[in-house]
């Protein structure tokens, strides 16, 4: 018999290893006795859903996901009246005279022998919902107190991994959108000059080696006195700094701005390249908006930039 301790101890692990989440999930219907338990995730301003279940059979899932069948989901859409984090048994939002009506539970919950569910909202935000729920079947309503006591035990645990799983995805939305922002030539990097990560835009540039350059996974510069302003830039490490670095190909100097990095990035600095050659965005603008700095502080890197 699976212990309710390692299963808790499981669920932490899984904050940082989402290839647990199959074997919780096993787990917790195991120590529940229901057939099937699971974590749904609803991103509200998407009208997208995502889930991880153990014990639901295909053509439950097929229907639920393909079939739309989540849109109609009468326990989630009821759900919003309780408490975050508050167990309760489906019949409590849904009697069952009114469930037995819903194609919902006709049509899918009932053929694959799927009766009601305990449950409560893990997580609530005006962008996202995350839902626990064990599924029960009709041979299993007696069971109602003890299912309600195991997810009463892992609501907290939960509750926590999820915070990290959706913490972790915010990140990294955020990195794929300053990646693929192409007018923008951004670096992020540590205050030693590693490099961490670069767009598209700001490789391409770094790759010429014309005057900036990446040497031995740092950011230097061609000429050694620009080298020199380039680290002590870096090492001071000051949000709005900004250093001119001269080309050797006679092109006007780029200019090296920082701003700070987000966290988690794996940086100290979100270092803005400004080229005065080639310059496919309104910097002033973007430099404002995506890096905090102040209209001075922006009018300021693009009065360099421009000579």
């Amino acid at each position: 018999m699976t212990d309710l301790s390692h299963l808790i101890t499981l669920v932490y692990q899984a904050a940082t290893d989402q290839s647990l989440w199959p074997e919780v999930m096993a787990q917790a219907a195991q120590i529940a006795a229901v057939p099937a338990c699971g974590v749904k995730v609803i991103y509200r301003r998407q009208g997208a859903m995502r889930q991880t279940w153990h014990g639901l059979p295909d053509g439950f899932e097929r229907g639920y996901i393909d079939g739309g069948f989540w849109r109609d989901d009468p326990w989630s859409a009821m759900v919003d009246r309780i408490g975050l984090q508050t167990i309760f048994p489906g019949s409590d939002l849904v009697p069952n005279r009114e469930l037995v009506r819903l194609p919902f539970y006709n049509d899918l919950c009932r053929p694959h022998g799927l009766h009601d569910v305990v449950g409560t909202a893990l997580i609530r935000t005006p962008e996202v919902e995350v839902t626990f729920g064990l599924m029960r079947s009709l041979d299993e309503v007696k069971n109602e107190q003890h299912v309600i006591d195991v997810a009463r035990q892992m609501v907290a645990p939960l509750a926590a991994a999820w915070g990290i799983e959706l913490t972790r995805e915010a990140v990294e939305a955020d990195r794929r959108a300053a990646l693929a922002t192409g007018g923008m030539l951004t670096v992020w990097a540590r205050r030693d000059g590693r490099v961490s990560l670069a767009n598209a835009a700001a490789e391409a540039l770094l790759a010429r080696g014309d005057g900036l350059l990446v040497r031995d996974g740092a950011l230097t510069c061609a000429d050694h006195r620009d080298a020199e302003a380039l680290r002590t830039l870096l090492a001071g490490g000051h949000p709005g700094g900004s250093v001119a670095v001269a080309r050797p190909s006679g092109a006007r100097p780029l200019v090296v701005l920082l701003a700070s990095a987000p966290p988690a990035w794996g940086a100290d600095l979100t270092v803005y390249l400004v080229d005065p050659e080639q310059r496919a965005a309104p910097v002033g603008a973007v430099l404002e908006h995506a890096f905090g700095l102040t209209p001075a502080e922006a009018r300021l890197a693009v009065a360099l930039a421009e000579g």
